[in-house]
């Protein structure tokens, strides 16, 4: 059962940095922060969390665009098919509906993933013979995802 304990510390304290960063993401993802309100260019952070959370690269999402649009009056192909009216932009689809009660909820259990993650480390921290290995650990857990983003 030492051994079992001992593993779970080790284990917890190198991903807690991961798992506060992915619930911090997360709550990005699920507020739609990365995508701008009212139609307002959204914060480059929010944007980058997001692309990492959701694709694991730092590097920003190619911006959408929209294909040019013929010019009017032009005539059907020899297929019979109407490129210009192929090539008009599609209505807008209608957002799924979100159920609020269920996003406070996911709202409050990333807040409390977030406290009991702090909560651990700062359990584990309470070893004080065994700090410094704590705090290598912790680094490490920092340092080993950024490296991999970045590669």
């Amino acid at each position: 059962m030492k051994l079992v304990r001992r593993l779970h510390l080790w284990l917890s304290v190198f991903f807690a940095p991961s798992i506060v960063f992915f619930a911090l993401s997360g709550l990005v993802l699920l507020n739609g922060w990365n995508e701008g309100e009212g139609g307002a260019k959204p914060s480059t952070v929010a944007v980058r969390l997001a692309q990492v959370h959701k694709s694991q690269s730092y590097a920003l999402p190619p911006a959408r665009v929209r294909p040019p649009e013929p010019p009017p009056g032009r005539q059907p192909d020899n297929l019979g098919v109407d490129r210009a009216a192929a090539r008009q932009p599609a209505p807008p689809r209608a957002r799924p509906h979100r159920s609020a009660p269920l996003k406070a909820f996911f709202v409050l259990m990333t807040l409390a993933l977030i406290a009991t993650t702090g909560l651990g480390v700062a359990v584990a921290w309470s070893f004080r013979k065994e700090r410094r290995l704590i705090l290598a650990t912790l680094g490490a857990g920092c340092l080993v995802p950024l490296v991999l983003l970045l590669l």
